[in-house]
């Protein structure tokens, strides 16, 4: 979460919603700004998470692995709805749920929401990202884990499909 594009103001208000019933823990991994850090520390979610900084990839897919529920921001841009990012295909890989907040209409939303993998949620949606946080740490929403679907993604696969496009 390296600036200010990256609007997790919701997913914030709904985890703090959710730590009044709930316990969790919250890592973040990678970069992010002091703008960032002084929303959060304002925060009741503050005492949840661990801020862990930059790690090495083989690092930080042990904790994506090991997740129960993963975070993935499209940034808040013009023509937003056209991006895909490199984690959107390592959180496919590691059969756990995936919460986006993007635009709608996406494509990101749309691999997200075809694929099962998950839900996708505007940036202002509070209650409804309350609700997939719900599920999940309910056990109620389950994830599509085909090995089918999700080996269409697979960086190989992916390749493969770019070759032929090029020839």
């Amino acid at each position: 979460i390296a600036n200010a594009h990256y609007d997790i103001s919701s997913f914030i208000k709904a985890l703090e919603k959710f730590g009044e019933t709930h316990d969790y823990q919250l890592n973040i991994i990678g970069e992010f700004t002091d703008e960032l850090l002084s929303k959060i520390n304002n925060t009741k979610v503050i005492k949840n998470i661990n801020f862990l900084g930059y790690l090495p990839h083989k690092e930080a897919v042990k904790y994506t692995n090991s997740s129960d529920l993963l975070l993935l921001v499209i940034p808040n841009v013009p023509n937003n709805k056209l991006i895909y990012t490199g984690k959107l295909f390592e959180y496919i890989a590691s059969d756990n749920p995936i919460l986006c907040i993007g635009p709608k209409n996406g494509d990101a939303e749309i691999v997200i929401e075809k694929n099962k993998f998950g839900k996708s949620f505007e940036y202002t949606e509070v209650s409804k990202i309350y609700d997939f946080i719900c599920s999940v740490s309910n056990g109620d929403f389950r994830r599509n884990t085909n090995i089918n679907d999700v080996n269409k993604y697979s960086r190989k696969n992916l390749a493969y499909e770019f070759s032929k496009l090029i020839k």
